[in-house]
């Protein structure tokens, strides 16, 4: 059997991702993107931090990286599936959470998508903070 003829290919260092990801990132706010191109710009990024060699790096980096793509996989869930006038309160209460809550809620609309389910309403993210009201994502009747 011959060896495998893939090309090998050059891991960026943390700075260059960090510099990717800021010069996209500012492109696409320019452009007026919406959340969901934000969500892949993100996960991206997240996929580029996996390959860092430099393990103290590479776990600090997905800690905040995964924290941003779980919000803003939360918000283009919102987006897409909950009234207009609910989404200003929706942000505010993404950009409260704790990554726990965050993984929480990811977890939760992964969920839903599998089952079919909608979420009713995100007034609050999780307990832990005052005044939490548990996510509520149910089968919405036809």
């Amino acid at each position: 059997m011959a060896p495998s003829t893939k090309p090998l290919r050059r891991v960026a260092s943390a700075d260059e991702i960090l510099d990717n990801y800021i010069s996209t990132w500012e492109l696409a706010l320019r452009e007026g993107a919406h959340v969901s191109t934000l969500y892949h710009i993100v996960q991206s990024t997240l996929d580029r931090i996996m390959d860092l060699p430099d393990e103290r790096e590479r776990d600090i980096m997905l800690a905040e990286f995964t924290k941003r793509r779980d919000a803003f996989f939360a918000l283009t869930y919102a987006s897409e599936h909950l009234p207009r006038q609910y989404q200003r309160q929706v942000d505010q209460l993404i950009a409260k959470s704790t990554p726990e809550q965050l993984a929480t809620l990811r977890t939760a609309i992964e969920q839903a998508k599998l089952t079919g389910a909608k979420p009713v309403f995100l007034l609050k993210q999780m307990s832990g903070q005052n005044e939490a009201v548990p996510l509520s994502v149910t089968r919405c009747e036809s």
